[in-house]
């Protein structure tokens, strides 16, 4: 009788730390083919994000970083591999199922913006939930605190033609928000920004992670940006070289130089 309640008990706390788990990769690869042989981008990639936390992955140009962040998001499908995401295994999906999963419980901010011309910076925020057939009216109230903390509201009527590049990134962030997604994903989201709306964009995900508890996982190759995060995860040549607290850094400063070492560490090991 014992045992049996034993094994109910740790069945009930497995049960517990899988909920606990927003994302999970499991020996995650992607090859591409080159000339005539092939590529790996990304190769057998063990990654567990847990809810609540701010996770950058860092790593030089063709680490594998945007590979990564990209599989997570279901926009391209693994060599091999499994994600899973509030542990639904995305790639056990059909096409449609996966476009649908995405766009309810995932937030995705590229670095180019990937805002439709054609539409006002609300009709770019809102697309998303339109395009689920859902009702804005209910999450408006909530949005407009949103934008009003990103600094858009005055914004909102133009296109995105007439807006500066933070000002894009801003909408494309609350459009990556709007429909309450599980976890965010940015994909070098300061890239094209001047430092000082590179780091308002960062102050923004830092508030959003600590008061709303977001999930957010960000792919940046600037240890300005990656310190902002709780965890550093840093890739070379599409592999997990380190998983860093920065609480471990005293400043960007700080990162970069471990950073550097484990680059330099593991580039002597090649």
């Amino acid at each position: 009788m014992n045992v049996g309640i034993s094994k109910t008990n740790n069945s009930v706390g497995a049960a517990a730390d899988a909920a606990e788990i927003a994302v999970k990769t499991t020996a995650l690869t992607k090859k591409y083919r080159r000339g005539d042989g092939e590529f790996a981008a990304l190769s057998n990639v063990d990654l567990t994000i847990k809810r609540g936390e701010f996770v950058a992955i860092m790593g030089a140009s063709g680490s594998g970083k945007s590979t990564l962040l990209h599989l997570i998001a279901g926009l391209t499908r693994p060599t091999s591999g499994s994600v899973e995401v509030e542990g639904k295994r995305i790639f056990d999906c059909g096409d449609r199922e996966l476009t649908i999963f995405r766009r309810r419980r995932l937030g995705v901010v590229f670095q180019n913006y990937n805002l439709i011309p054609h539409l006002t910076a609300e009709e770019n925020i809102l697309f998303p939930l339109r395009a689920d057939g859902r009702d804005v009216a209910p999450t408006l109230e909530k949005m407009r605190e949103l934008w009003t903390e990103l600094e858009i509201l005055q914004q909102l009527r133009q296109y995105p033609d007439s807006l500066s590049g933070g000002q894009q990134q801003r909408v494309a962030l609350a459009r990556g928000l709007c429909a309450d997604p599980a976890v965010l994903l940015a994909d070098e989201p300061t890239g094209n920004l001047d430092w000082t709306s590179g780091q308002n964009v960062c102050r923004v995900l830092n508030k959003l992670n600590r008061e709303e508890g977001r999930t957010i996982a960000l792919v940046t190759h600037e240890p300005a940006v990656a310190v902002w995060a709780r965890r550093v995860v840093v890739l070379r040549d599409g592999e997990i070289a380190a998983d860093l607290p920065t609480s471990e850094f005293a400043d960007a400063s700080a990162l970069a130089s471990r950073y550097q070492e484990i680059v330099r560490r593991e580039s002597a090991n090649v």
